[in-house]
């Protein structure tokens, strides 16, 4: 293949010349758009530590770069805070805010285009897409359920939380940075993640299927003790579905507290508003979710051990330093009650000993009168008692059965030991007994007359 050959008549431009030409046409011939007023929606919103901030300006069908420096930005800055006070809510991202700006056009030689530096700004008015986000914004808070209003509805954190439940991306860097948080602070603790879009128009639904599923969980199906919805930082748009009314409600009227962490600590989106907690960055949820960690709990606890072991201590001490002073005083006031007994049983017995001894002798007196008298009237009553006792016993000797007996008697007695006393009492082949004056007969009756 030849090349063609050039043609040294025409001429020819480097990229910088011919950038740098269209720049020199653009202005020397157009000396309007020094000062010319653009109207769009922001899209894009950077600012810098510089105090500059960078964005896009936007309509339905084209987009312009637009450059904000120092003096312009201080001026916006104090318009936008005017425009969000007087709306009653907190400042977040600008994307989406529609304003109209006076700029210079140029060009960007390095890059080919064309921009716009601002000189000044004024807010002409909402998008389309931010006039949703506060009309929703006041519904909501009309329906009294915007949180952030309420301190009284959000419910706290639980401090020792068992399980984390998780609605975001699962190939983002965010579910990676949350989840090493919170097990370098709380190893023990256990995370679920429900795997969701979080950008672009299905991201919604997905959300609200991570929330629902959470929510119809029990204790014996892992119900969690918090939830966190959220991904990392982009622009208004990225985050634009967070700002959906369904999802919104759904976080609104969850059971389990919900923690909403979505972009950066300067962008709020509607779940921010109607969550228990926001946290301004997913990383800050992770903190917040857990925020005793484990190292510091046993550190408190072995600390409290510590303590408590040694307050035990200084209170057995204690004890035992009153007990042994009781026991001292109880020991010296046993010896003194005991001396003092001694004392006045010592003068009691003293008082005592001549009045026994006295009243001993009358005793042994009276007692000997009373034997003496005693004696004869005794002796005498003995002698009538024996000579009754030997009459009674004449008596009972005369009525023994078995006196008769001695004398060659004898008594008969059928089988049942009844005496007979008739031959009548008994019959042929009966058997008798006979009782002598010492020993007893059997006999057969042979006949009986």
């Amino acid at each position: 293949m030849s090349a063609e050959k050039t043609n040294t008549t025409e001429k020819v431009y480097t990229v910088s010349q011919l950038s740098a030409s269209i720049r020199n046409n653009l202005r020397s011939n157009n000396a309007k758009l020094e000062g010319v007023w653009i109207e769009g929606e922001i899209m894009g919103w950077k600012p810098y530590a510089s105090g500059h901030a960078y964005f896009f300006m936007k309509d339905n069908l084209a987009l312009i770069n637009c450059a904000m420096y120092h003096a312009a930005k201080v001026s916006a800055d104090e318009a936008f805070k005017r425009e969000f006070k007087k709306k009653g809510i907190k400042q977040g991202g600008l994307d989406g805010v529609k304003i109209q700006v006076q700029c210079e056009l140029d060009t960007d030689v390095s890059k080919s285009g064309y921009s716009a530096k601002i000189r000044k700004v004024r807010i002409s008015g909402e998008g389309e897409r931010m006039a949703q986000y506060y009309a929703l914004l006041e519904k909501l808070t009309a329906e009294g359920l915007i949180k952030q209003n309420y301190p009284e509805r959000q419910r706290k954190l639980p401090k020792f939380p068992k399980r984390i439940g998780i609605v975001t991306s699962p190939s983002g860097a965010v579910i990676h940075d949350m989840c090493r948080t919170m097990i370098r602070r709380y190893p023990n603790i256990e995370i679920r993640l429900f795997p969701s879009k979080v950008q672009g128009e299905d991201a919604p639904r997905e959300l609200i299927q991570g929330i629902n599923y959470f929510n119809s969980r029990n204790e014996n199906d892992w119900l969690a003790d918090v939830i966190i919805i959220g991904r990392g930082g982009g622009s208004k748009e990225d985050l634009w579905c967070f700002n959906d009314e369904e999802l919104v409600r759904t976080i609104a009227v969850s059971k389990i507290p919900v923690v909403s962490a979505v972009g950066h600590e300067n962008d709020f989106t509607i779940c921010d508003y109607v969550a228990d907690v926001r946290a301004g960055t997913p990383s800050n949820a992770a903190e917040m979710v857990t925020k005793v960690e484990k190292s510091k709990i046993v550190e408190h606890l072995a600390d409290t051990h510590k303590r408590i072991v040694y307050a035990l201590q200084q209170v057995g001490e204690m004890y035992a330093k009153r007990v042994d002073t009781i026991e001292d005083k109880l020991v010296n006031s046993l010896k003194q009650s005991s001396m003092s007994a001694q004392l006045r049983l010592n003068r009691a017995v003293s008082k005592l000993a001549p009045l026994l001894s006295c009243s001993l002798s009358s005793a042994d007196l009276r007692l000997q009168q009373a034997t003496m008298k005693l004696l004869p009237s005794l002796k005498q009553n003995m002698m009538v008692k024996s000579a009754r006792f030997d009459n009674a016993i004449a008596k009972l000797k005369l009525l023994d059965p078995n006196q008769p007996l001695q004398r060659g008697y004898s008594i008969t007695m059928d089988s049942s030991g009844k005496v007979l006393r008739s031959a009548d009492d008994v019959k042929c082949g009966d058997t008798v007994t006979t009782r002598l004056g010492k020993g007893e007969l059997k006999s057969v009756v042979s006949s009986a007359s």
